[in-house]
């Protein structure tokens, strides 16, 4: 009997990890406090950028991710708000190129998410060459958005 027991256990402690484990968002950011007041600023775009944080990006463990994505697969990511809150969003490949185009430059590619805690927020990215751009909106309808700070470094910024 005891052994009937720990047969059946093993499998579903076997199961429930690996699901668990799947669960998991991965969490590329890091909040990155070295910049000045002042420095912040210096790489300004157009947008109103009132709230603005800025975050280092492991870039590696993003790229590893997305390319394990087959169609329709879904992966869990954390994303920062400018408040400085993570969001996980549940991620799919969604290619916004004609099927030439997307043959004629195979570096780019775009996803989008919706919000595991939150159905109503969403996010659009899109991953190149010259780094990951995305467009975030909670479920307040505000939209946030994160950019490069360079193109030589893993440092984003992340502003409403």
């Amino acid at each position: 009997m005891n052994n009937v027991k720990t047969k059946c256990i093993i499998p579903l402690l076997l199961f429930f990890s690996i699901a668990l484990y799947s669960q998991t968002p991965l969490n590329i950011w890091s909040l990155y406090d070295d910049y000045t007041v002042d420095r912040k600023f210096e790489n300004k775009s157009k947008s109103n950028q009132e709230h603005i944080v800025f975050y280092n990006m492991r870039k590696d463990a993003l790229e590893n991710a997305l390319k394990r994505l087959k169609d329709n697969e879904v992966i869990t990511i954390n994303f920062p708000l400018a408040n400085g809150d993570l969001v996980a969003f549940n991620v799919t490949e969604s290619s916004m190129f004609a099927p030439g185009l997307a043959n004629k430059y195979p570096q780019i590619k775009t996803y989008k998410g919706v919000g595991v805690d939150d159905p109503l927020a969403s996010i659009r990215f899109s991953v190149s060459q010259i780094g990951l751009h995305a467009l975030l909106h909670d479920n307040n309808s505000i939209a946030h958005y994160i950019e490069p700070e360079s193109k030589e470094s893993n440092i984003y910024k992340v502003f409403d």
